[in-house]
């Protein structure tokens, strides 16, 4: 009996003992897994993408297969554009072709992601020239960072000189880091993926969704109206509509309103049958020529916006410059359309 229980309790000795090794070899294995996408302490930098000392004049993002946007500083807004789908190009007698949409840029995102980029971060070398040389190329694919596949972000400076360009590739979900390289260095260096939010070209994702952008707003006297007038065009016909004077609460209301998302497939600025047309001549002399129309989309009935500016003596010559030039189109719901009707009709 004695004996048996000092086997037991040897037994129970080794069984503790096996665990406790087992143990420290499954922690050991896990250790070196994150070691191995973990760089050490001494492969890693402090820095920023662009330094905060340049003024810069415009920002592209770019990526081979799918084109660019630039954002773009016209003095005290940053405005944006993108290439137009060939089907969407538009052609005017006498007039080179309209290739470009331009838009207002939603100004908060634009300074999130200029001081995302100023901002110091960690940066973590995961490969150097040593490892590169060879084939930089095909070294950098392996990253997501080849000419083919990276997301291209090029800073510029007044003097239009490029300041900082830097290559983004895959994201390393383990550690939520994201590949980069810049196009001065062989070495590939993993950083902190909150950039990856602004590697977008999307329209929607950068566009001020304001039926009147804010900094427009910014400029306007909506207080002391020139004029206001709407019409509505014939359902048989997109002739010009009797034009009547609109209500007081529509200006005061109607530049709260907002769209929900950009209409790629329409021309800018045609009338459609059975639309809406709003004229506005603002106190400081800015004019404004509203559209919208009913459409179908895959999503039910909805009604496309579009705005024309003028810009008056208010803006600079190069704010005017952009502005003449906006051309986007945008949905907006059946409820905000009847909110337009009704602003226009209220006394």
């Amino acid at each position: 009996m004695q004996g048996t229980k000092k086997m037991i309790i040897k037994n129970n000795k080794v069984i503790i003992l096996l665990s406790a090794v087992l143990t420290f070899l499954v922690l050991l294995f896990i250790t070196s897994i994150v070691n191995t996408d973990r760089p050490h302490k001494k492969n890693t930098v402090e820095s920023a993408l662009l330094n905060p000392k340049y003024n810069l004049s415009r920002i592209q993002i770019q990526y081979q297969d799918s084109g660019f946007l630039e954002l773009i500083n016209t003095g005290s807004f940053w405005g944006a554009k993108t290439p137009m789908p060939e089907k969407n190009v538009e052609k005017y007698l006498d007039k080179d072709p309209v290739t470009d949409y331009y838009f207002i840029a939603d100004q908060k995102t634009v300074t999130d992601f200029i001081e995302l980029s100023q901002s110091i971060t960690q940066l973590n070398k995961i490969a150097d020239s040593n490892s590169l040389k060879n084939n930089p190329e095909k070294s950098f694919a392996n990253y997501g960072l080849d000419e083919k596949h990276a997301a291209v972000i090029s800073y510029y400076d007044t003097e239009n000189n490029c300041v900082s360009k830097i290559y983004f590739g895959a994201l390393n979900q383990t550690l939520d880091q994201i590949f980069i390289r810049t196009d001065k260095q062989l070495a590939v260096y993993s950083m902190d993926s909150k950039i990856a939010d602004f590697l977008d070209l999307r329209i929607d994702f950068w566009t001020d969704k304001n039926m009147i952008p804010e900094v427009i707003l910014n400029h306007s006297n909506f207080n002391q109206l020139q004029n206001c007038t709407y019409g509505f065009s014939s359902i048989l016909s997109a002739s010009m509509p009797e034009m009547k004077n609109s209500g007081k609460k529509f200006y005061d209301k109607f530049p709260s309103l907002r769209f929900s998302k950009f209409a790629d497939n329409y021309s800018f600025f045609n009338l459609y049958p059975d639309s809406l047309l709003i004229r506005v001549s603002d106190g400081n002399g800015t004019h404004y020529t509203i559209g919208i129309s009913k459409t179908t989309t895959d999503d039910g009935d909805c009604y496309v916006y579009g705005l024309h500016i003028t810009p008056s003596i208010v803006f600079s010559e190069q704010e005017k410059n952009f502005i003449k030039n906006l051309n986007c189109h945008y949905y907006m719901s059946e409820w905000t359309y009847n909110s337009i009707v009704k602003l226009l009709l209220e006394e």
